[in-house]
């Protein structure tokens, strides 16, 4: 039933090793997987309720809107891109971050699914 669909959900988000993040249509943390907190240097607890400001590189501020605005327009399903994000120790990390919106069954948008993986090793090595 339902409630073992939302138990093995659970299960799923707390243990990925991927970065999983809830964000509210206002840009704002709902929820955050152990890994995506990880990934920037934080408990999850110190993002909930943070905007996506708080970890994203400030060259990034304007695709994060760009990226609400296509999705909650309905122009696509997701979004998946490169994004620079800052860690808690100040040091810049690459991610491939993939977006979709997640709506009730009237169509109206809920809030945000973003997947995120850190690419920055990848990236180096890719250029060297």
């Amino acid at each position: 039933g339902l409630v073992e669909e939302q138990y093995k959900f659970e299960v799923v988000f707390r243990n990925s090793p991927i970065g999983i993040a809830m964000v509210g249509l206002e840009l704002d943390f709902m929820n955050v997987n152990p890994a995506f907190a990880t990934m920037f240097g934080y408990k999850s607890r110190e993002l909930i309720g943070k905007k996506v400001f708080f970890i994203t590189h400030p060259g990034s501020h304007n695709q994060d809107y760009y990226v609400r605005d296509t999705l909650i327009e309905g122009k696509t399903d997701y979004i998946e891109l490169e994004e620079k994000f800052m860690h808690k120790n100040g040091k810049e990390i690459l991610a491939l971050l993939i977006v979709s919106l997640i709506r009730d069954e009237d169509n109206n948008p809920m809030y945000f699914l973003a997947i995120v993986y850190d690419i920055t090793e990848k990236k180096k090595f890719r250029d060297q």
